[in-house]
């Protein structure tokens, strides 16, 4: 069996496009057709063989396949050359039907022998054969009837394996404070058919906005008993009233009276695991940012990675009391004689 050059038969290369081979065929075809001056039918059977292979996207990709392993080592090699390509070829996996032909190879020779000894016999009746079996040997090894059926029974096969389910991923709001300390959360999962799932789910402490929670074997459902997949919550942390985050700080702001900044005081301040005591150093001015160690965010093992930052605004009473507008005064003068 000679390797065909499909191709060489229409005149083009490797790299033509579908549009160039097609133009090739019909001008190769009107020239050789029988019934013109010109014919051969000997050549329009060659060149029909070559363009039903590369007009057809599946059957190009694996003849180019089989032409790249042929080129340079001399594209009219015998059967016994072309075997050890073709078993790469059947390595690579890219034809699924070529192992069941290697399977049938003998049966296939013994049948070929059959019909060699009945070829003068059977010259009139092959006249008359349909277009298919009227192809070389080397169309119908890889793109004939057989192939293309066994190929047909690989992929039914594939499409019975168990399958596993794809993974689904939804959003979940969580606060700070879940987000900081952990929680049991419920959420609710629409199938594909329409049934609702309930279910319940830890959220681990120490999770950030965008983090990714995987629940195992909750995702879509597996086919032909194939596992679920899994679902994978996404993390999003809504706006807090008091604290806003800067990777793994915490920041919140603390109104003092202008009595308190100028002689010192001590305040309670609300972080996300407790209620400390911060100490206001005296004439502390607006807009100063105090600092609380290791109150800040926390990773999933408990280790605290940020501090808590108190940020002061000094508010200047709207409504004054007379003794209270006297000591501003006094201060005034203080602090011109000064």
């Amino acid at each position: 069996m000679d390797f065909k050059d499909y191709y060489k038969a229409l005149g083009v290369d490797s790299k033509s496009s579908d549009k160039e081979i097609k133009s090739a065929f019909k001008k190769l075809a009107k020239q050789h057709h029988p019934d013109s001056s010109t014919g051969s039918e000997e050549k329009f059977k060659k060149i029909n063989e070559a363009y039903e292979v590369l007009k057809d996207k599946d059957k190009r990709g694996r003849y180019d396949y089989i032409y790249s392993n042929m080129k340079g080592t001399g594209r009219n090699k015998s059967h016994q050359g072309f075997e050890s390509r073709s078993q790469n070829y059947k390595n690579e996996k890219m034809y699924t039907s070529f192992a069941d032909f290697w399977k049938q190879k003998e049966q296939d020779l013994r049948e070929r022998q059959a019909r060699e000894r009945g070829r003068e016999q059977s010259q009139r009746a092959q006249q008359k054969t349909t277009k298919q079996e009227q192809k070389s040997d080397f169309f119908e090894m890889f793109f004939g009837a057989k192939q293309e059926e066994a190929k047909k029974q690989s992929k039914g096969k594939e499409s019975n394996k168990a399958k596993r389910g794809e993974d689904f991923e939804m959003l979940i709001d969580l606060s700070l404070e879940d987000a900081y300390h952990g929680c049991m959360r419920k959420i609710e999962i629409t199938a594909g058919n329409g049934n609702i799932r309930r279910l319940e789910v830890s959220i681990p402490p120490g999770v950030r906005n965008g983090t990714r929670i995987k629940v195992a074997n909750e995702g879509k459902p597996g086919v032909n008993g194939g596992n679920n997949g899994d679902l994978y919550l996404l993390v999003r942390l809504a706006e807090h009233e008091q604290f806003w985050l800067d990777e793994d700080d915490v920041h919140s702001e603390l109104t003092l009276e202008p009595h308190e900044a100028v002689l010192g005081s001590t305040k309670k301040i609300p972080t996300l695991e407790e209620i400390v005591e911060l100490v206001i150093p005296p004439q502390t001015n607006n807009g100063r940012i105090l600092r609380l160690r290791e109150k800040g965010l926390k990773n999933s093992l408990g280790e605290r990675l940020g501090d808590h930052y108190v940020h002061i605004i000094i508010d200047i009473p709207k409504k004054l009391s007379p003794d209270e507008i006297k000591s501003y005064e006094y201060l005034r003068e203080l602090s011109n004689k000064s």
